[in-house]
């Protein structure tokens, strides 16, 4: 399958009519670390969730919607999201648990000085 130019404006419309905007503003959703999945963890579901042979056990073949929707639910909670991640600091907090994209943070304690948050690694 050939990947799609997301970019273009008729793509982008079509898909975002395709969602029913909500009536009010949805709850922000808060998501725990212990519901957070590995990329192991997540290429294995992948390949457990969408098999096309065998059963379940029970007859009913793996790859069906509901399969996919936990697969997507899954994925959806496992990734950084800015806009939902609310990070909340305090004398204790280790910068390993913070969600960021810097490669050069990997642990330190986070500390207020006059104001602004500082690391000490």
């Amino acid at each position: 399958m050939s990947k799609n130019d997301y970019t273009n404006r008729t793509i982008t419309s079509r898909y975002k009519a395709l969602v029913v905007k909500p009536g009010s503003t949805p709850t922000r959703v808060t998501v725990s670390n212990d519901e957070k999945r590995t990329r192991a963890e997540m290429l294995d579901m992948v390949e457990e969730l969408l098999a096309t042979e065998g059963t379940d056990g029970g007859g009913v073949r793996r790859a069906n919607m509901e399969n996919f929707r936990a697969l997507l639910h899954i994925l959806i909670k496992s990734i950084n999201n800015d806009l939902d991640d609310v990070v909340s600091l305090d004398n204790t907090t280790i910068t390993s648990g913070m969600p960021t994209s810097s490669k050069n943070l990997s642990a330190g304690t986070l500390y207020n000085d006059k104001g602004i948050v500082k690391i000490k690694l």
